[in-house]
């Protein structure tokens, strides 16, 4: 397996740059914060269970976080390696990386760490802007990408 971690503060590109890099290398991304919200919006068990995490601002805890990944991983596209955007973010879940990964015969190949300043961080958070249409869906940003229609 060719796993990927790709880790950085927000605002420092693990998205657009895992997305950048699946596409490169014909790999999926998988951001844990997805399939969080894919569960959530699908109304599940787990769904019901993480939403209520999340709506309380807590970090989803390991085990849950192990039971989602395991899953997705296990899927057919997922055989030759991801690249997964933004987990671990704490020892605890670097620990319970290496609890899925391990049965599962997979290894990191590599960590790629995107390191920008505080304050670039902070212009590229405080920039985003989301479609709220629920067909769309398309990230903005108000001085790199701007909406097309402005103020809208």
């Amino acid at each position: 397996m060719n796993d990927i971690v790709m880790l950085g503060p927000q605002g420092s590109g693990k998205g657009t740059q895992s997305s950048l890099l699946s596409e490169k290398v014909g790999m999926p991304h998988i951001s844990l914060g997805t399939l969080f919200r894919v569960e959530v919006e699908a109304d599940t068990d787990l769904g019901q269970e993480l939403s209520a995490i999340i709506a309380k601002g807590d970090l989803v805890p390991a085990a849950l976080a192990e039971k989602v990944l395991t899953a997705r991983l296990g899927r057919g596209d997922a055989g030759n390696g991801v690249i997964l955007d933004g987990f671990p973010r704490t020892m605890e879940q670097a620990d319970s990386l290496d609890n899925i990964l391990g049965p599962l015969g997979r290894k990191l190949a590599h960590v790629i760490y995107l390191n920008v300043s505080d304050e670039e961080a902070m212009k590229r958070l405080t920039g985003r802007r989301v479609c709220t249409n629920t067909s769309c869906e398309r990230n903005y940003h108000m001085e790199y990408q701007p909406p097309r229609k402005p103020g809208i």
